[in-house]
Parts: C-alpha cells; sequence; structure tokens
C-alpha cells in the first residue's frame, strides 16, 4: 500500500473478505475495542522473542519452504476476541501473547490464508493445520514430549462423528480433533511422508490462493 494514509491501498495477493483487515493508530480512538497496556510488555516479549525463529521453523525445505506473502505482522490488543486471534492476512490480530498462540496464527498464513477451505464444512483443513502446526513448533523447539503432552492436552473422549461439531462450528472440534487426525495420520504414515504430504499439498500450484477441499488433501 501507499506510504501514507492518503489513496488506494492495493493487495499484490489474493485475499479472503474474512481474513481482510485494517488496523488504526492511535488507538485511544477505538474505544471499548481494546488497545495496548502498559502491563502487557513483558508478557509481549515472552510470547513474540521466539517469532524469528518460528519463521525459520516454517520456511524450511522439509517445511513450507517459503513464506506465501512479502510481509507479516502483528496488531495486538484484540481483547475480548473469544478465539485469541484472528489470521488476517498478513497482519494477525491477537488478543494474547502466548506462544503456542503465536505460532497457531503464523501457521494460518499458509492454512487459511494462501489456501482456505471451500466452506466451513471443510474448516478443520485451516483450524486442525495450524493447531498441528502447534505441535510441531513445540517439538521442534523444546522437544519430541512436548508436542506430545500439548496433543495429551487437548484430547476430548467425547469426540464422534465427523471433524466438526454441527451445533458449534468453531468449537474445539475442528481444532483439536483436526490435530489429532493429522497425528493419528504420522503414526500410520511415518512422519516424513506425512510432512511431505502436507508440503505438496499446501504448494500445489493449482491450490494455492485458492479453495481446497478434504479431498485435495
Amino acid at each position: 500500500g501507499p506510504t501514507s494514509s492518503d489513496g488506494p491501498w492495493t493487495t499484490c495477493t489474493p485475499c479472503l473478505a474474512e481474513v481482510a483487515s485494517a488496523a488504526m493508530n492511535p488507538r485511544a480512538n477505538l474505544t471499548g475495542l481494546g488497545g495496548w497496556r502498559p502491563e502487557d510488555s513483558a508478557r509481549t516479549h515472552t510470547g513474540y522473542r521466539r517469532l524469528p525463529e518460528m519463521f525459520d521453523f516454517y520456511v524450511r525445505p522439509e517445511m513450507y519452504d517459503e513464506y506465501p506473502f512479502r510481509r507479516f505482522g502483528h496488531v495486538p490488543g484484540y481483547f475480548g476476541f473469544p478465539w485469541g486471534g484472528m489470521e488476517h492476512q498478513t497482519i494477525t490480530s491477537l488478543g494474547g501473547f502466548d506462544e503456542y498462540l503465536i505460532a497457531h496464527e503464523l501457521a494460518h498464513m499458509w492454512w487459511g490464508d494462501m489456501i482456505t477451505c471451500n466452506d466451513f464444512h471443510h474448516i478443520w483443513l485451516n483450524e486442525g493445520f495450524a493447531r498441528y502446526c502447534e505441535v510441531l513448533w513445540l517439538e521442534a523447539f523444546y522437544g519430541p514430549s512436548y508436542g506430545r503432552a500439548w496433543l495429551d492436552r487437548l484430547w476430548n473422549e467425547s469426540w464422534i462423528g465427523p471433524l466438526r461439531d454441527p451445533e458449534f462450528l468453531f468449537g474445539s472440534t475442528v481444532y483439536n480433533k483436526g490435530a489429532w487426525v493429522l497425528w493419528q495420520l504420522r503414526q500410520v504414515m511415518g512422519r516424513e511422508s506425512l510432512h511431505t504430504a502436507m508440503r505438496n499439498y499446501v504448494m500445489d500450484p493449482r491450490l494455492r490462493f485458492g479453495p481446497v477441499f478434504v479431498e485435495d488433501f
């Protein structure tokens, strides 16, 4: 976009309406919509300090090889958003500073922004994959046991039926069960085979910046 507030703003890549965002400053004008708080500075440093390493991890050749956009940033202070964050394309809105949340929203730049589910019945293709990336990050930086411990924390014995809750589409099922499905595929296929399949899927030029179905994966 332009370097000032005047003139049109454009994007060089396709962008879904649901992940478009406009961030305004100063935040003091956004009464009631949250904003930056001085007491959050320490928590922010703790959460953000791993972001460069997360980038390096996600763009490894064995992962996703390249970042699909020209820039990436955060809008902190998205307080009150019940899911913690929103994967606005190239400018994630965050209502928290946890490391796993930042890893999740960064992963959405591939899973949800570069390719996205054709309709919300397939939303686990966005959310389950991003949650599984939390596991991959924890494994890579802290050790394999941390990834499995995170999955165990997400386990729910009542998961029955499809990969979505028909009564609450954006409930925990599409996130947590989605991640567990990928973990189970990993047990069957092997870690490297699954990750090769994921990489081939997300980097397929026929699918980039377009809608996808489960059958595409």
